[in-house]
């Protein structure tokens, strides 16, 4: 289905229509000004307006209002057959949108989970992976706390040897001062590895988990046909 092929349109449709569609915010103050009288419009006049709505709304980072609107877009581009919307599948956008807006505000988890189903209905859609990837990674907050503590605990042990070298070795124990100064050396250098090591060793794991779920989603459309 697509949208408003009438050749008639509303005297409220085509106010809306007046406004530029880079305009967020404009769009999404008309729409609250005139929910009443968009509430009375026909059907593809009515969910055009809404869908522009979510969006606008979503692009203007009122993420709280826009999943309020989501999930009847999702609902009704089902029921009503809608697909396509501005050149885009509807569905996966308001999917990808909807994980976004939960991602903005913390929800993890509820980003994580639809996104592993838009995954699974278009493993193709764009960057759908590298987003799984980003809000995966952000639920691993302890292995993140453990590798930065163990890296700072190094960090700290290094300057702290420094400091003995600086009051005690120089002065007392010359004989020792380059063994000291390659012991800080290799413990701030254990200290660096272990903070970027962990980190690139969890993403690492990320994606290759990631890959996994999209190789299988593709190879499950492969075989729908």
């Amino acid at each position: 289905m697509t949208f408003s092929q009438s050749t008639y349109h509303s005297k409220t449709y085509r106010a809306f229509k007046d406004i530029d569609a880079g305009d967020y915010r404009t769009v999404a103050r008309f729409f609250e000004e005139h929910e009443r009288a968009i509430d009375r419009l026909e059907f593809p006049e009515y969910f055009e307006l809404r869908v522009c709505y979510a969006g606008a709304l979503f692009e203007i980072g009122a993420y709280e209002r826009h999943l309020q609107q989501v999930d009847f877009i999702l609902e009704t581009s089902i029921e009503h057959n809608v697909q396509f919307f501005q050149g885009e599948d509807l569905f996966c956008k308001t999917l990808f949108q909807k994980a976004a807006s939960n991602f903005n505000l913390l929800e993890y988890g509820k980003a994580e989970y639809i996104l592993r189903e838009l995954l699974n209905i278009n493993p193709y859609y764009p960057d759908v992976d590298l987003f799984l990837q980003k809000t995966i990674y952000q639920q691993n907050p302890k292995f993140i706390r453990a590798t930065r503590a163990t890296a700072t605990g190094l960090f700290l042990l290094a300057a702290l040897l420094i400091s003995i070298k600086a009051i005690f070795i120089e002065t007392l124990y010359p004989q020792y001062l380059e063994n000291v100064n390659w012991m800080s050396l290799v413990i701030f250098l254990s200290g660096v590895a272990v903070l970027i090591g962990g980190d690139v060793f969890l993403r690492l794991k990320i994606r290759q988990e990631v890959r996994k779920l999209m190789d299988a989603a593709r190879e499950r459309r492969r075989l729908r046909g």
